[in-house]
């Protein structure tokens, strides 16, 4: 049954068209947001393709057995006729023999089909893309995040799924190194493996620069602690904090008369399929269909503007200058696609003569 099974070039095939293929800082090598979403969406499209190639082949078989299975029918009831009732007989055998080789077959298959084990490798395979994907989606959208622990004890009861890959426990003991998370689920051979009972009888020994692994978390430790030799004290502050007093409230007496000379945007609520885009303005679409921006004739180098609309049950037909390169939400390769049932805002300004375009949006539904 190994023509049913996913092989090994189509795994590979499936993965190089996931966040894996994508190098370990993927702005470093400048590739742009557009570039590492599509890498996000593009692996579940062949991996669903290449499923449904499966499961023709095994429908196909499947069909091509009941046919040679009614063929076999056919021919003893042709053989039955020729050979009266004697055949007859001898056929009703033959049937009901049939008839539990068929019930055998259904429960077979619904057996399969309800067991956990089915396709097991698919299952792991999955869950491998999934955790790839997911680790790279925390350092695209960097959700690292900082855990202050007492000592390295106390961190190894912190290990668990709900941390991401870049996270950095912060220990409070002196001459012991702070860690980050480099891998889940690693069987790095160059690594120091330790357990609980290593820190207990201080078996380990823990150096900056060097990677240790706990139960399939990989750590890599760096330096701690801060220099406070060049700290001043607070006798040598002198009168800085009353100056510091002073200033602040220059700046607010500064904020607060900018504020006032500050020109307000211009807000217009437009009905019109085609709006043209004038600066300073704030435009309040409402829902709809079609949308047609245009550009006025002359572009001053402070230009700026809003665009507020949403999109309803038909997502949105959206039509833009090509001067405009949209970014964020729903935008892929400079366009954006409107999505049914969502809000959005789009904030249009000239940065060293480019338009940029940065769309937020949110589902309607939620609100």
């Amino acid at each position: 049954m190994d023509k049913y099974n996913f092989s090994e070039e189509e795994i590979n095939n499936i993965l190089l068209h996931s966040p894996m293929a994508l190098p370990k800082s993927p702005q470093a090598y400048g590739l742009k947001g557009s570039n590492i979403k599509m890498f996000f969406y593009d692996y579940i499209r062949r991996l669903m393709l290449l499923i449904n190639e499966h499961f023709n082949l095994i429908e196909k078989d499947k069909d091509s057995a009941f046919d040679e299975l009614g063929k076999i029918i056919e021919d003893l009831i042709q053989r039955d006729t020729e050979l009266g009732s004697a055949v007859a007989e001898h056929y009703s055998g033959v049937e009901q023999a049939i008839s539990n080789l068929s019930g055998e077959i259904d429960s077979d298959l619904s057996k399969h089909d309800n067991d956990a084990n089915a396709h097991k490798q698919i299952q792991f395979d999955m869950a491998d893309i999934k955790r790839i994907a997911q680790d790279a989606l925390n350092f695209a959208t960097g959700k690292s995040k900082i855990i202050p622990v007492k000592d390295v004890f106390e961190m190894t009861t912190r290990l668990d799924a709900y941390l991401n890959v870049g996270d950095k426990f912060v220990l409070s003991d002196k001459n012991v190194p702070d860690f980050t998370l480099f891998e889940k689920e690693s069987t790095s051979e160059n690594a120091t493996e330790f357990s609980q009972t290593d820190l207990l009888f201080g078996n380990v020994e823990f150096l900056p620069g060097e990677s240790y692994l706990y139960n399939g978390y990989l750590l890599v430790a760096s330096e701690s602690g801060i220099d406070t030799s060049s700290f001043a004290k607070a006798s040598d502050l002198g009168g800085v904090k009353d100056r510091c007093s002073e200033l602040e409230e220059d700046v607010t007496n500064m904020t607060s008369q900018l504020i006032e000379k500050e020109d307000k945007m211009i807000v217009r609520a437009e009905t019109a399929e085609a709006v043209t885009l004038n600066n300073d303005t704030e435009y309040n679409l409402g829902i709809r269909t079609s949308i047609i921006l245009n550009l006025p004739s002359e572009m001053p180098t402070d230009y700026e503007c809003i665009v507020n609309f949403r999109s309803g049950a038909t997502a949105t037909t959206f039509d833009s200058p090509d001067s405009i390169i949209f970014t964020q939400d729903d935008c892929l390769e400079g366009k954006l696609y409107p999505i049914s049932n969502r809000l959005y805002e789009i904030n249009i300004k000239n940065v060293g003569g480019i338009l940029i375009a940065k769309v937020g949006a949110v589902d309607y539904e939620i609100l």
